[in-house]
């Protein structure tokens, strides 16, 4: 008998070609806090509101350019809790 081993099981599900179902799911949900949080907005900045909202909303779930296996929001929140204690040499390539 043959059997299949998976190589990868971190696979995405994958909806569109570049949007998966967790970039939808946290859209929804963003979008659903920017709803709960409208009444404290200007009317007359609601619209722009809700397109910086989106805008922000695939801003942070797309693919981080200095850390490709993680998206952005997850480059922020390492950011912010990661030990500034700690010295970590920078590699410079001089071109």
């Amino acid at each position: 008998m043959i059997f299949n081993i998976p190589k990868d099981i971190n696979v995405e599900m994958k909806i569109f070609n570049t949007l998966s179902f967790f970039d939808i799911a946290f859209i929804i949900a963003f979008m659903a806090l920017a709803k709960i949080l409208s009444p404290f907005v200007y009317t007359r900045f609601i619209i722009v509101y809700y397109i910086f909202c989106f805008c922000s909303a695939v801003f942070l779930t797309s693919k981080s350019i200095s850390n490709p296996k993680r998206r952005n929001f997850q480059s922020i929140y390492l950011a912010f809790i990661r030990n500034r204690n700690i010295y970590r040499r920078l590699k410079i390539d001089k071109e």
